[in-house]
Order: structure tokens, then C-alpha cells, then sequence
């Protein structure tokens, strides 16, 4: 079984019990599945997880690279960065609990901050790394 859909909800639910970040995008500002047009601004976005077996002779494990996307508002961009700086405390070596799978480790690799002009409003793209292996 693969752990891509236990280390998504457990991403959510770790992410959503943040104080600080829920004070940035609201409740319901985490989105793991199509957004809705009536989502207000600033929200999270999983945009995808590739996974792929990188098991050696003594463990099977697997790594995951994870692209997180934050949509602001239109305008400015600094609440693009307050969220994708909280992520990145959050996210670096994060201790999830996944179900029937245990996380080696997790990071963030990489913080991209730009305007897009399509959702007419500043983004950042997160790209994080998680190995897991089977509990």
C-alpha cells in the first residue's frame, strides 16, 4: 500500500491544528483536492505527490516529492511569504504520524515567490522531500 494518501491527510491534519498558519489563510484555507472559485484568499493548495520506491536490500522505503502552491490575494506579496515561511517552520523535519507508515524524514527543498498573472495575484510554490518506509 502506498503511503502517498496516508502522508497527505496527515499533512492536512498536522497543518490545520497550526494556530499561526490557520490565523494566515482561515479554517477552511487548506485545500487538498480542486478549488473552489468562491475560496477566499490567501489559500494552501497540495498540488500533487510523486512517488517512487527507492528500497535497498535491507528496508523498503519510498520517497515522495510534495509541490504545495499558496494563492494570495491580489495585490501584494507579503502574505505569500508570511504562509510559505510559516510552512517551511512547520514543514522541516516535521514529526507526522502516518497510518501504516512511519516518516524517515521530511523537508522542505525549495521556495519559489512569484506573480501570476492567470489567478491575478502573487503565488509561492513549495517542493518538499519525504521518505517513508512501512511501520
Amino acid at each position: 500500500m502506498s503511503a502517498a494518501g496516508p502522508l497527505q491527510a496527515a499533512l492536512v491534519a498536522y497543518l490545520s491544528a497550526d494556530a499561526p498558519l490557520t490565523a494566515l489563510i482561515g479554517a477552511h484555507g487548506i485545500c487538498d483536492r480542486l478549488v473552489p472559485a468562491t475560496t477566499p484568499r490567501p489559500y494552501l493548495r497540495i498540488l500533487d505527490i510523486d512517488s517512487r520506491d527507492i528500497s535497498g536490500d535491507l528496508m523498503p522505503l519510498w520517497e515522495h516529492g510534495l509541490r504545495l502552491l499558496v494563492v494570495g490575494p491580489e495585490g501584494g506579496h507579503r502574505v505569500v511569504e508570511a504562509v510559505a515561511a510559516r510552512l517551511r517552520l512547520l514543514l522541516d523535519n516535521a514529526a507526522l504520524t502516518l497510518n501504516g507508515h512511519h516518516l524517515a524524514s521530511l523537508a522542505c527543498q525549495s521556495c519559489r515567490i512569484r506573480r501570476d498573472e492567470t489567478l491575478k495575484g502573487h503565488v509561492a510554490e513549495l517542493t518538499l522531500r519525504a521518505v517513508t518506509e512501512p511501520a
